[in-house]
């Protein structure tokens, strides 16, 4: 019994050992989780939306690579930041990356209002690729970096094509436009080109856009095929579409340099990495959602007019007649205007070739 009680007694100091040994591990373990640094990510359209899909996947993709260093937390649908909010909310560390459009950022880089000028209007989306990728395109994302502290890890995400959509009254031709109060997301671009076409512009955030669809605050609206099918916008009394092909939508990734900067280099390639794969994906499901969301659109009774090409022609030179006005008033500089100009000279004479 006595060496029965010694073994016992000494199989519990053994295990009084093997347990605080344990508990010391898990403090340690648990305190360096605990202050693995935070990354939010913050996306405005729906869950449905083919850039949330994406995003999410490059949240998904960081964390299984990352998930022992990181702590990802992705927000759709604005529940944590409007992407008209999503410039000032990266520069005071309230969220460490957000998606915006291009058309958000001119308030604060007017230079990323360049692709929204009528030289844009109309045009393919490797037009704007070629632009982007050329050295003009460098220099506004370097500029876009330094001016609002924040690191592009990546290629930018496409929308796609922004067409005219509107409810009760169809639009047919561009004079139909004239008088309409007409909803564009934002971007003085946008307003200008609305007003030039004889519409009224009104800005309204896309989480506000139901409501006042259904107050019949606005009777047309700037958005994608892809956007009005993943929020059923039919349901709210969209019923005719006029594909003129306003500007191509692209999201600009960014991350706060701050938190960027805080990253080891390896942790840094891999987000590189991981936007590029999603972003990679993206471009090609974005242009596959564009076609079906069209044909869904068509199902649910939306009439599409395609205006000529001799027509669409005609409103671009309309447009470019007030291009030099629109960028003096956003503040493009006139060089980066006179090389969009430039460039677009040489695909216009390529396409005649």
């Amino acid at each position: 019994m006595v060496k029965e009680s010694r073994e016992g007694a000494g199989i519990t100091e053994r295990m009084k050992k093997f347990f605080s040994i344990f508990m010391v591990c898990l403090f340690v373990s648990t305190l360096t989780y605990a202050e693995r640094p935070v990354m939010r990510i913050s996306v405005e359209n729906t869950d449905a939306h083919v850039q949330t899909i994406a995003v999410r996947r490059f949240a998904e993709l960081v964390d299984q690579r990352l998930g022992d260093r990181i702590d990802v937390q992705f927000y759709s649908s604005a529940s944590l930041f409007r992407d008209s909010e999503i410039v000032k909310a990266l520069a005071r560390g309230r969220v460490e990356m957000g998606v915006p459009g291009t058309w958000q950022i001119d308030p604060f880089v007017p230079e990323a209002g360049v692709f929204l000028l009528p030289s844009f209007y109309g045009t393919r989306p490797e037009v704007v690729y070629q632009f982007l990728a050329g050295e003009a395109g460098r220099d506004l994302q370097t500029l876009i970096e330094q001016e609002l502290f924040v690191v592009i890890p990546g290629s930018w995400m496409d929308l796609g094509f922004i067409q005219l959509f509107s409810t009760e009254k169809p639009i047919r031709t561009y004079q139909d436009m004239v008088g309409m109060r007409i909803r564009a997301a934002g971007g003085y671009v946008n307003e200008a080109r609305i007003a030039r076409m004889g519409g009224i512009p009104v800005i309204i955030p896309w989480p506000d856009l139901p409501s006042r669809l259904e107050q019949k605050q606005v009777s047309g609206l700037l958005t994608s095929y892809e956007t009005i099918r993943s929020a059923a916008l039919w349901e709210k009394g969209i019923r005719y579409a006029f594909e003129d092909r306003q500007y191509f939508a692209q999201y600009i990734p960014m991350i706060s340099d701050h938190f960027w900067n805080n990253l080891s280099i390896d942790m840094q390639s891999v987000l590189t990495e991981c936007w590029e794969t999603a972003a990679g994906e993206q471009r090609a499901a974005a242009a596959e959602a564009q076609k079906n969301a069209r044909k869904e659109l068509i199902r649910q009774g939306v009439l599409i007019t395609v205006p000529e090409p001799e027509e669409v022609l005609k409103m671009r030179q309309k447009l470019l007649e007030q291009q030099d006005a629109i960028a003096q008033t956003l503040g493009i500089p006139q060089g980066l205007v006179n090389a969009l100009e430039e460039f677009m000279r040489d695909i216009d004479a390529a396409d005649s070739q």
